[in-house]
């Protein structure tokens, strides 16, 4: 059973994958890492010794004929197709995923404009029918909040104005709800509540 969720940053993905770890006996990505669940599969290595199985090259050239992007957008997808083949490869195991490929849709109509059409013909190229995706559904002001104060290395993000970031969370919430269309949508706690059931119930 793999959960992914999607939401913008700072809407709380990743401190809720931390607590319902501690809280259940599951594993998420970055404990995955950790502990060498996954061995050394981090994002370079895929590059170089998984991408070129031919499902994951397969996908990646179709993606390719969609979109018409810069190195910036290539990084993106190749996070997207890293996150696919984790979500292949382990379906069989308890796992949450804070950014799996919906998210990184999202991130794509955020963050380059990338319009909905488009980022439609990518999720049926990637979509896996018994992943669970979830969304988190944040107020504006609470993703402000909560990017400002986080402590951890700083990113682009973390680098724009004030303006700037506004408007980036604004596209944020419009991708999100756009995928409200087929993805439940929840506030973080009831999201907490949610992702315990399915999986307490998965035993």
């Amino acid at each position: 059973m793999i959960i992914e969720m999607f939401g913008a940053p700072g809407s709380g993905k990743t401190t809720l994958c931390n607590k319902i770890e501690k809280d259940i006996d599951v594993k998420n990505i970055s404990a995955l890492y950790q502990e060498k669940f996954i061995p050394k599969i981090y994002m370079h290595i895929f590059w170089k010794n998984f991408f070129y199985k031919v499902d994951i090259k397969d996908k990646y050239e179709k993606i390719c004929q969609i979109l018409d992007y810069n190195n910036d957008v290539k990084m993106l997808v190749k996070f997207m197709l890293f996150a696919y083949f984790i979500e292949k490869k382990y379906q069989g195991k308890k796992i949450l995923i804070d950014e799996g490929c919906i998210h990184y849709l999202v991130a794509l109509y955020a963050e380059y404009n990338i319009s909905f059409e488009k980022l439609e013909k990518i999720r049926n190229i990637l979509y896996i029918s018994d992943i669970k995706t979830i969304g988190i559904n944040t107020e504006k002001k609470y993703i402000i909040n909560n990017v400002k104060k986080r402590n951890r290395n700083r990113t682009r993000i973390d680098r724009l104005s004030d303006d700037e970031f506004s408007k980036l969370v604004d596209r944020y919430i419009e991708g999100v709800n756009y995928f409200r269309n087929y993805y439940p949508m929840y506030g973080v706690k009831e999201a907490e509540i949610k992702i315990k059931k399915i999986l307490i119930e998965e035993d």
